[in-house]
């Protein structure tokens, strides 16, 4: 008997070691297209991470950007109790200091020294934008972190122009922060999406505090440039395009070293047992298959996601996309990505009527009966609701002179104006943000990203 166990062991040992996926062995490496990309010259991107070079006190402009007077204590809380003898404190934040109070004028001393940081971001707003090309596993993205920290960088500066009453320079700052965030994804993968998509919420967040204070002009300048912001994002089938790319890149590059597995896991971490059953499973594909499979998946999310949100055909069915190992883990579900960036152009295009309201209201003393009335003079055409079949922004004016502005929201129905809110959240943020899972509506001024 121990003598069998031991044949068995062998057995298994061999399957384990001499690989039985055929892409060790007999497998061609698949040869693929990848478009080169041309770099345009000067690029945005090079002012920006010289920017980030630039950018002073980084932690200091995260905590003013942070700091609300209405957070701040009006005493500080009693200090902790001593711990026992012979027990060391346990380290944690000093809560026994109040948060450092942040004066306007050193506000504005954090962004004064920053001038340098913040003249080479708009240099580069003045240029295409391309991300240097992303093909390789090993390929580090430091300059995004660096993205959000400028970001913060142009808030803090937005918080100060408005504490200065300086609204239109606060709302031009505001759109310099979204039009820095929608162009970050161009040429990136995925994570440049949501980071693109990150900054455009910290300017948003800013303008929103600050559309009630502009003047007709000032209203009808932002409106019309945020406009032609949208009008040039990168389409999301664009980000996914990009993805694929980088996608396929990263399996031929596994696959000629060997090492297709290890996208799965570490095999030394694994027991013989399920270093047996992988590579059985990975002797029934080729690596044209594994691609194709790959290539297969990308190109229907890329179409479906060209249609409306609440399309049908938006929603890929994965019943019909053939499945193996490497796709099982590598293919990524694209649906909460896809409505964060609906959810951005709708929050945008809703704050960009909301700036044409403004202007009108600030030019005839009140708000129009209904939207139409904003074109041409504020906006060249009125927004479709991203998240609607067809229509613009549902719109009605109140009796107590003010409105209500909102789009259907990711369920894609009309609740009437009721702002969403995420199940079970009772917190003073619930209606801030809104969830793929969310119900009701998306109000302007209300639901904020």
């Amino acid at each position: 008997m121990k003598k069998s166990f031991n044949v068995l062991g062998l057995l298994a040992t061999l399957l384990v070691i001499i690989p039985a996926n055929r892409s060790y062995a007999d497998n061609v490496i698949p040869v693929l297209n990848i478009p080169e990309v041309v770099m345009p010259a000067p690029n945005a991107h090079d002012f920006w991470v010289k920017a980030i070079d630039l950018q002073k006190n980084s932690g200091e402009v995260w905590n003013a950007y942070s700091y609300d007077p209405l957070t701040i204590p009006p005493t500080p809380p009693p200090p902790a109790p001593a711990p026992p003898m012979g027990k060391r404190p346990v380290a944690d934040d000093d809560t026994s200091t109040p948060p450092k109070v942040y004066t306007l004028e050193m506000k504005a001393a954090i962004v004064e020294e920053n001038t340098a940081a913040l003249a080479a971001l708009r240099e580069g707003l003045k240029y295409e934008y391309r991300c240097p090309p992303i093909r390789s596993s090993s390929t580090l993205m430091p300059y995004l972190s660096g993205f959000r920290s400028l970001a913060r960088l142009l808030a803090l500066e937005s918080k100060v122009r408005a504490e200065q009453e300086r609204w239109g320079d606060a709302m031009n700052v505001n759109l310099d922060s979204i039009e820095f965030g929608a162009n970050i994804p161009r040429g990136g993968v995925m994570i440049n999406e949501l980071v693109g998509l990150a900054v455009q919420s910290i300017g948003r967040t800013e303008a929103w505090a600050q559309v009630g204070h502009l003047s007709t002009g000032e209203a009808q300048v932002a409106a019309r440039r945020l406009g032609n912001i949208i009008d040039a994002e990168v389409p999301f089938s664009q980000a996914l395009t990009d993805e694929k790319w980088y996608g396929e890149s990263i399996i031929i590059e596994l696959m000629k070293a060997g090492k297709l597995t290890s996208m799965i896991g570490d095999s030394s971490q694994m027991s013989w047992q399920d270093r047996l059953l992988l590579n059985l499973k990975m002797a029934k594909y080729t690596n044209q298959q594994i691609i194709d499979n790959y290539d297969n998946y990308m190109n229907k999310y890329i179409e479906a996601s060209r249609y409306p949100y609440n399309d049908p055909r938006s929603v890929v069915d994965m019943s019909t996309i053939p499945s193996d190992p490497i796709n099982d883990v590598m293919r990524p579900i694209f649906a909460k990505a896809r409505y964060k960036a609906v959810i951005c152009r709708v929050q945008n295009e809703l704050l960009m009527t909301t700036l044409a309201l403004q202007g009108y209201k600030a030019k005839y003393a009140e708000y129009p009966a209904q939207l139409k009335a904003l074109t041409p003079e504020f906006l060249n055409q009125l927004p479709l609701d991203n998240f609607a079949d067809g229509g613009t922004f549902k719109y009605r004016r109140g009796d107590d002179g003010g409105y209500l502005l909102y789009s259907v929201g990711p369920d894609g129905k009309d609740d009437n104006g009721t702002a969403t809110t995420r199940p079970g959240d009772t917190s003073v943020n619930r209606f801030k943000y809104s969830y793929i899972d969310s119900k009701g509506d998306i109000v302007a001024g209300i639901n904020k990203n």
